[in-house]
């Protein structure tokens, strides 16, 4: 079975130093002004078209022009809260099936972000992102593992009309999503989220003649013995893609390569067994000693009922 990525959801709070209006910007590739910080966030240097496949800010139905404005959208998300340690946004992260054009992976991304918008009615700002050409170890990917990530960044407030003292009504963000907010409800949401990304996955992949085995369950639940790869954290990935070693990426090296090369190496030992047994042989039936570089040559013995007793079995390590 192929091993895909899975979605991740992440709240960005103040508490955590975040702030809505750089999250839009970086997702998206712009130079937004926070207005409540009072400072420029730019961006633009992750170029549209080259890093950044698809920049886009939709809204529900019926919402006003504003909500489709990253710029607006963001800073009036910023007002509404007022806590110091507020939740401001959401980011779904959704991987997006290798294979697939940009236009073809833009319209996937958009998919899912019209989902969101629906099933919460709020706004969704969508950053579709080239991968890395570097994999988070430092080495570059074959063009086939080369694919797409979307950034689906949500404020955590619905959008509605909000009826003012004087009895007029405006649009704005009204209460919290509780629906994420609870450990009750939140599970089940995130689940369905999952597995309208999987839907999707597998509806594009076949509609482009590829292959459509997206799963949103977990290897747990699917029941495979497989043991998920442990992540390195965004800081240290970016200092091993700079080319520094760190600890944390030689432990990750280690689980990968080491057995690689311990297999490689057992193999080798095998190879070499079978070798000398092939030598062995030719001795055997025809009398003559062997040349080093007859015996480099020789092919490996053919697989014997029972082994000699005098070659060592080496048996290579499962990995």
């Amino acid at each position: 079975m192929v091993q895909h990525a899975r979605p991740h959801l992440q709240v960005h709070s103040r508490g955590n130093d975040h702030s809505a209006v750089a999250g839009a910007a970086y997702r998206l590739g712009l130079r937004l002004y926070d207005m409540r910080a009072k400072k420029w966030h730019d961006f633009r240097r992750r170029k549209l078209g080259e890093e950044i496949v698809l920049a886009l800010t939709l809204a529900p139905e019926g919402a006003p022009a504003w909500a489709s404005d990253p710029g607006e959208l963001w800073n009036r998300v910023e007002a509404a809260e007022k806590r110091k340690d507020a939740q401001v946004a959401r980011d779904y992260r959704i991987p997006i099936p290798l294979g697939l054009t940009d236009q073809v992976a833009a319209d996937m991304a958009e998919a899912m972000a019209l989902f969101i918008a629906d099933e919460l009615h709020t706004a969704v700002s969508i950053g579709l992102h080239r991968d890395a050409e570097i994999d988070a170890l430092g080495n570059v990917k074959p063009d086939e593992q080369q694919g797409y990530h979307a950034h689906l960044y949500f404020p955590t407030r619905r959008l509605q009309e909000i009826t003012q003292d004087d009895g007029t009504s405006s649009w704005g963000f009204g209460e919290k999503l509780m629906i994420l907010s609870s450990k009750q409800t939140g599970g089940a949401f995130v689940e369905r989220l999952n597995e309208h990304w999987a839907l999707l996955a597998n509806r594009f992949t076949v509609a482009n003649d590829l292959t459509a085995d997206f799963d949103h369950r977990s290897y747990v639940r699917q029941e495979l013995p497989i043991e998920p790869q442990p992540t390195l954290g965004a800081a240290v990935t970016a200092m091993e893609r700079r080319g520094f070693f760190t600890r944390r990426g030689d432990a990750l090296r280690g689980d990968i390569l080491v057995p690689a090369k311990v297999y490689e190496a057992a193999h080798d030992i095998v190879l070499e067994v079978q070798r000398e047994q092939a030598v062995a042989d030719v001795v055997r039936e025809t009398g003559k000693p062997v040349t080093r570089d007859a015996a480099a040559s020789a092919p490996p013995a053919s697989p014997q009922p029972e082994p000699a007793t005098d070659a060592p079995i080496v048996q290579a390590p499962s990995v």
